[in-house]
């Protein structure tokens, strides 16, 4: 465990952000060049902002106003982009089934009720530490934690379908759903840990959280492909083929249901 000098949690952290700058700018760059910028724009536009903001916060003094001001004007912008980037590979995922996507806002609407539900239940062990020391920060990372509760439920959501229809799926998407899924998940765990256990633990739960951002980004930099290499994969081989043709039959009964009744 980091302790003082070279190997402290404050450096380690330090460390951490310029590797995972490096590696941002690597998947930018990557997704500029291959194209897939246009077809994933708002995860290209989360992926550069993010990467602006990190690049910002590396020259601004620690514990400072500054610092602060900066950084609580450039979270309510990630979060917007979380919900696009959400909503974008809803979106992708459900190409091959156009009636089903048209209805994808009602999914998506069902699914926002039950994560608010939900994550109105568990802020009880949020509020149940209310009583710290910096009070605007503690609300923060209530709200964020709130924010990826839900978006992690939305992105269950997904893929218990996923799961359930042997759909048709492109790599690229499938490697982002599970990649934001897992995102999600762990950083509203780490982010409640936070919560309960107080300001002394954000250092060390910061760098779980890079660690996890920095595994995504290269994996996502190692096995993205180029859009005219991602082409769509036949139902998962665990799924009988007779079963498989048949849920798929009857997942184009339903498109074709919601096609003829009007949505869009």
């Amino acid at each position: 465990m980091p302790t003082d000098g070279f190997l402290s949690w404050a450096n380690l952290s330090r460390m951490l952000e310029w590797l995972s700058i490096f590696v941002s700018s690597a998947l930018v760059f990557k997704m500029w060049k291959t194209g897939l910028r246009s077809i994933y724009p708002v995860l290209f536009v989360f992926s550069t902002f993010t990467l602006f903001t990190s690049l910002i916060s590396q020259f601004l003094p620690r514990n400072t106003n500054l610092y602060a001001i900066v950084w609580l004007t450039f979270r309510p912008f990630h979060w917007t982009l979380y919900f696009g980037v959400v909503y974008e590979i809803y979106r992708r995922v459900l190409e091959e089934h156009r009636g089903i996507a048209s209805a994808g806002r009602w999914v998506v609407t069902a699914g926002v009720i039950v994560a608010i539900a939900v994550t109105g239940a568990t802020m009880l062990a949020d509020l149940s530490a209310m009583h710290q020391k910096y009070p605007i920060l503690f609300a923060m990372h209530v709200t964020e934690r709130a924010l990826t509760t839900a978006l992690a439920l939305l992105l269950l959501i997904l893929s218990a379908f996923l799961l359930y229809f042997p759909v048709l799926l492109r790599r690229n998407s499938l490697l982002i759903v599970t990649g934001l899924t897992i995102y999600f998940l762990f950083k509203a765990l780490l982010l409640l840990m936070r919560n309960l256990m107080g300001p002394q633990t954000v250092v060390a739960l910061n760098i779980w959280i890079q660690l996890l951002n920095l595994v995504i980004t290269t994996v996502w930099l190692w096995r993205l492909i180029p859009q005219a290499a991602d082409q769509t994969s036949g139902p998962r081989a665990s799924v009988p083929k007779e079963r498989a043709e048949e849920m798929l039959r009857r997942l184009g009964q339903m498109n074709e249901v919601l096609l003829r009744s009007g949505g869009k």
